[in-house]
């Protein structure tokens, strides 16, 4: 369990977010370890319920402040195919993730 979400923040270090998003993913991710280590020991539905929470707010961080940016994306889809994997490989319940359509650019009015 660990490992997979060191690989996850392994993955924000290296991208090329921006330092403030970088920072608040970060910071999301470190509410992760006592959840899953909650999970495991109690399989309480609270701490799978926490964990869907978080993993929603990280994906919210990175579509929102850097919709645009194809690093953005790519750093939400590996956070998700991680979180995934490592449900699948510990036995744990699934996530259903999804992730959220880009926000659109506003559109020029017409004169």
């Amino acid at each position: 369990m660990d490992a997979g979400l060191q690989e996850v923040r392994d993955v924000v270090s290296r991208s090329a977010l921006s330092s403030e998003v970088r920072r608040q993913v970060l910071g999301r991710l470190d509410q992760l370890p006592p959840l899953y280590r909650g999970l495991e020991a109690t399989y309480e539905s609270r701490f799978h319920e926490a964990i869907i929470q978080v993993t929603r707010d990280v994906l919210k961080c990175l579509v929102a402040a850097d919709g645009a940016s194809a690093d953005s994306r790519q750093v939400a889809e590996g956070f998700v195919s991680t979180l995934q994997q490592m449900h699948e490989r510990l036995g744990l319940p699934h996530l259903g993730l999804k992730l959220p359509a880009p926000t659109p650019a506003p559109r020029k009015k017409a004169k």
